[in-house]
């Protein structure tokens, strides 16, 4: 087909849905004859076919629900949607829906993946690749978006490393900033710490001032009071140790630790502009905040739980045979459960939000144990 246009755009009307077309542009300067060669071809492809959607998400992730959205496709009358845990085997299908879907029942703090299909009439499409996400429920440290802070420049000087409790992290140059919160401790409130940062140098030993900071009421800030946990009161070109000590008003559960090092001046908790932080590193850590238990320790009773993961019910198997009582307490350190058990008792826990949760006991001579439990 030949169409006129005097601009320089024009419509073409009355294509075919999903059908591969050329185009080519000829010039006609002073008469219908005085004409140009025609272009080389412009290949393109009209809209309606049936292909999977070009674009998906999930948004609005909360602990057992989230919100899948994907762009539309002109062909289809309606979409499947499947999703899953990622490290589970088993798909949960869902059939005729539409952008957005609202998914239902799932588990805290647990990872997903999920996949559309287009379905265009008696036609189905392939799923698209997997969109993953991760529901909340973990605590504070994974579930909060926290201030930014970085060093602009480590060719210098770095943090090399870190200890306190069980986190024994040589990290090295991580180029301004490392992510560690999979390395993780527990931090009993009111109890002393001991803790070492160590700088890292390429050449000479410069100054550096080392902070730290715990989101003691796990809200996604350091910037409340008794926060700075840590602050080592000058400059120093050595390893630095001092302690931290959590107040008992410390919010139990998992939250997160940053620790930072900047070249001859202290740095704010949320320092990032190269300008001021041009020199130095930020580290970033989870701990978990758990009760004192003075000389004793959480491993004092050995005790299993199965199965594990639940769907609600459980069995405790104690080393204990006497009387014990036990507390589930979900990951901001909350009590939501607690009873008097016996050794080989079943526990029904199905009345709980899923997620991730912790289960203490404590014996008659006030002697305690915890485990993790995974309500699915």
């Amino acid at each position: 087909m030949t169409a006129t246009s005097s601009g320089t755009s024009t419509t073409i009307s009355g294509l075919t849905a999903c059908t591969e077309y050329e185009v080519q542009i000829q010039s006609v300067c002073t008469s219908a004859t005085d004409t140009s060669s025609y272009t080389s071809s412009l290949i393109f492809t009209t809209d309606g076919c049936c292909e999977p959607p070009s674009t998906h998400n999930v948004t609005n992730i909360a602990q057992t629900t989230a919100d899948v959205n994907w762009s539309s496709v002109l062909a289809a009358t309606t979409y499947n949607l499947r999703y899953k845990e990622t490290a589970g085997a088993s798909w949960t299908d869902v059939n005729g829906v539409s952008s957005p879907h609202n998914l239902t029942g799932l588990t805290g703090c647990t990872e997903y993946e999920v996949q559309i299909q287009t379905v265009c009439g008696a036609t189905n499409t392939a799923f698209t690749t997997s969109y993953v996400f991760t529901t909340t429920g973990c605590g504070a440290c994974l579930d909060m978006t926290y201030c930014t802070s970085e060093g602009a420049s480590t060719a210098d000087e770095w943090i090399e490393s870190v200890v306190i409790a069980d986190i024994n992290n040589v990290s090295g140059d991580d180029n301004g900033y490392g992510d560690f919160t999979g390395v993780s401790t527990d931090l009993q409130h009111s109890t002393n710490y001991s803790i070492t940062i160590t700088p890292g140098y390429a050449w000479w030993a410069y100054n550096e001032y080392f902070n730290v900071w715990i989101d003691l009421n796990h809200d996604g800030d350091f910037s409340d009071a008794d926060e700075h946990v840590y602050d080592a009161g000058g400059l120093n070109n050595s390893a630095v140790t001092g302690t931290i000590n959590l107040p008992a008003t410390s919010t139990l559960g998992l939250t997160k630790m940053r620790v930072s090092m900047k070249y001859n001046g202290a740095a704010t908790e949320c320092e990032d502009d190269p300008n001021d932080f041009e020199f130095g590193e930020v580290e970033d850590y989870c701990v978990t905040i758990i009760e004192p238990v003075g000389v004793e320790s959480y491993d004092e009773i050995g005790f299993t739980l199965y199965p594990n993961p639940t769907t609600g019910v459980f069995t405790v198997v104690s080393d204990d045979q006497n009387p014990l009582l036990l507390e589930i307490r979900n990951s901001l350190g909350q009590i939501v459960m607690s009873e008097n058990v016996q050794n080989g008792q079943t526990i029904d826990a199905s009345g709980l939000t899923r997620g991730m949760y912790f289960v203490r006991i404590k014996n008659v001579d006030g002697k305690l144990g915890v485990q993790k439990l995974k309500l699915q």
